[in-house]
């Protein structure tokens, strides 16, 4: 049994650790508008914790560019992470943190210290405002196939590599917390392409980030030396943090704004915001137990360590899959 979680209260503008409160960015306002309009519709719009939700804001990504369309084979290479689009994130002291905080820490000095960003063309574009973003139904079925090839490879790597060494504890915790959105993901677009409409193949880097997570459960298997099978397990670790980090807060405000401009509801097609199992009370807040666990799985300091140090390669590539939404009407 599934239920309808995810799009709830405005997310209020709460601190970030460390820092002073200030004023939400015009996207933030716009999304924010969206999804209080939405919670006046009962019985469809759960509310996420706002015990959590008070506690403080992270900062994610948010590119500067991506080219003059996503028909572009643009590489990684060639695009620039501008700042981070508000999240949340627990603020307290720095002694005593708990896993999830020393990560989100983690990116915020990566953030100061410019170690998040990639060169891009000199005479690139600057990205739209939120507000002027199309949401065309072309556009976000496109998202919607980035999407699920890369969380189908996050999800199918974790579970090989449980499948090739039971020693992975971390992977395992993860598995279980019922947080998986590949097949939501597979609703959505067969709820959008029931009248025929062919769903489009992933975008070249969307398939290439794919692509990464797949090699990671090879890297990691039957026959790697133990060396390799932390390297494969730590970085898993890092990009499910990035992806479902960036799902539960920011993209919860893309998708609102998705909702309302493509009436997804009577379509049937926001599962990849709303459904998840039954156990999962609240999304947001089974994630953030989840990677604290996770923390204390991991075996020592040092892996601990080795896991936030992949974090800016899994948040630059988790960032680039708004980019065929970031198309101006």
């Amino acid at each position: 049994c599934h239920a309808g979680k995810g799009f709830g209260a405005k997310v209020p503008d709460i601190e970030t650790i460390g820092q002073k409160k200030g004023a939400p960015s015009q996207s933030e306002l716009i999304a924010d508008k969206t999804i209080k309009k939405m919670t006046k519709q009962k019985g469809q719009h759960p509310r996420i914790d706002q015990s959590v939700a008070s506690q403080g804001r992270l900062d994610v990504v948010q590119v500067e560019s991506w080219g003059k369309s996503i028909d572009s084979d643009v590489e990684l290479g060639n695009l620039k992470v501008k700042r981070y689009a508000s999240a949340l994130a627990p603020a307290q002291d720095e002694s005593g943190r708990p896993f999830y905080e020393h990560c989100v820490l983690h990116l915020q000095m990566l953030e100061t210290q410019g170690h998040l960003e990639v060169s891009r063309p000199k005479d690139a574009p600057p990205l739209p405002p939120f507000e002027k973003w199309s949401f065309g139904l072309p556009l976000y079925l496109q998202y919607l196939a980035d999407q699920f090839a890369v969380h189908s490879a996050l999800e199918n790597s974790i579970s090989s590599l449980l499948g090739a060494n039971s020693a992975h504890k971390s992977l395992r915790h993860f598995n279980q917390l019922g947080l998986q959105r590949a097949d939501a993901l597979a609703k959505d677009i067969s709820a959008l392409t029931n009248d025929g409409t062919v769903a489009p193949p992933p975008t070249t880097h969307a398939a290439s980030y794919a692509g990464y997570l797949h090699s990671l459960s090879g890297r990691g298997g039957e026959g790697s030396s133990e060396v390799e099978k932390r390297e494969a397990m730590c970085s898993l670790v890092a990009h499910f943090f990035c992806l479902h980090i960036s799902h539960l807060t920011t993209i919860m405000r893309v998708g609102a704004k998705a909702t309302e401009a493509l009436g997804l509801f009577p379509k049937q097609a926001v599962n990849y915001y709303q459904v998840y199992p039954e156990s999962v009370e609240d999304p947001l807040k089974t994630f953030i137990a989840g990677v604290n666990e996770v923390g204390n799985l991991l075996e020592s300091q040092d892996i601990r360590e080795e896991v936030k140090e992949q974090l800016a390669n899994a948040m630059q590539k988790s960032s680039l899959l708004l980019a065929t939404l970031a198309v101006e009407k």
